[in-house]
């Protein structure tokens, strides 16, 4: 892995300030061993984002990852689910060489972040360093085609495997509500800028179906407060009883976990937002991709 470092324009990419939680991708010693060009910048106008949890893939996965990423042509991506691991920086080269610009959060040890990639210019913003919790786990950046912000994010779980005790359940619990507060707070002293925030939430809408029980209030809270601070969820624009499921596990499990919320002022500008199941069905993550069309942005008055 390389270090954390302020990032330069040595290979073309942006001159930004550094980070303690996330950084620019750069030319890594073997792509300058084979001395790989990378592609000139060229900066996109934004018309499509795809949001994808990866699972913290391997280096074998991470390269089917890849090659289906490559086709898609989305000028933004945003990954959640990642890790400091063989199999996440893989994803970065290549999605580098692609094209795209990459700022990835730097999660610890075995924790879990989020990367963004993008062909509409990104500078990193200061969001990730409002967030006093668990501040790896979003990546942030500046869209350099027009004044925009977007926010990836990987919301931290609060079952699985490691809650087989009452007490480990607490933890995490607590340790889920301590971010989801966290995050709502950063965003709340963020300027006027209008927003994108996507990434996998791991919680459901209160009129998810099918209906669960195992959610707290709290946990639907928190789309609550994204709603109060005027960000929309581009899947239920147009219609707000509108059902899919992004992930689905065993026993008939089957929830709506992944998210693409945008600012009120943007929201003429979404075309349409969907699930794409394919990379689930096939097995490259067990979640599907939400794909959001955007129109391009309106003209200036002169």
């Amino acid at each position: 892995m390389q270090e954390n470092q302020e990032p330069t324009n040595q290979d073309g990419r942006m001159i930004a300030a550094p980070s303690k939680w996330q950084r620019v991708w750069t030319k890594s010693a073997q792509l300058c061993m084979f001395d790989t060009p990378l592609p000139p910048l060229t900066v996109l106008p934004l018309q499509e984002i795809l949001v994808w949890n990866v699972g913290h893939p391997g280096n074998t996965r991470a390269a089917a990852q890849l090659a289906w990423l490559q086709h898609q042509g989305s000028e933004v991506i945003v990954l959640s689910e990642t890790a400091q691991s063989e199999g996440c920086e893989r994803l970065q080269e290549g999605l580098a060489l692609a094209g795209y610009q990459v700022v990835a959060s730097l999660p610890q040890g075995r924790e879990y972040g989020s990367i963004i990639a993008s062909k509409s210019g990104a500078v990193p913003s200061e969001f990730v360093n409002r967030l006093d919790h668990l501040p790896y786990r979003a990546a942030s950046i500046h869209l350099q085609s027009e004044s925009m912000e977007v926010i990836g994010v990987y919301v931290p779980s609060r079952d699985g495997k490691l809650a087989r005790s009452d007490e480990m359940e607490a933890i995490k619990i607590a340790r889920k509500r301590s971010f989801l507060e966290s995050f709502l707070k950063a965003l709340a002293a963020g300027g006027a800028e209008n927003k994108i925030i996507c990434g996998d939430f791991n919680v459901i809408p209160r009129n998810h179906i099918p209906p669960e029980d195992e959610f707290q209030e709290w946990e639907y809270d928190f789309l609550s407060g994204l709603e109060e601070m005027n960000l929309r969820d581009t899947f239920t624009l147009h219609d707000s009883e509108r059902q899919d499921h992004s992930w689905f596990g065993y026993f008939g499990k089957r929830y709506r976990f992944d998210y693409c919320y945008v600012s009120q002022s943007i929201t003429n500008r979404v075309l349409e937002a969907s699930f794409y199941h394919a990379p689930r069905l096939s097995k490259l993550s067990d979640h599907s991709a939400l794909r959001i069309k955007f129109a391009a942005k309106p003209a200036q008055a002169v």
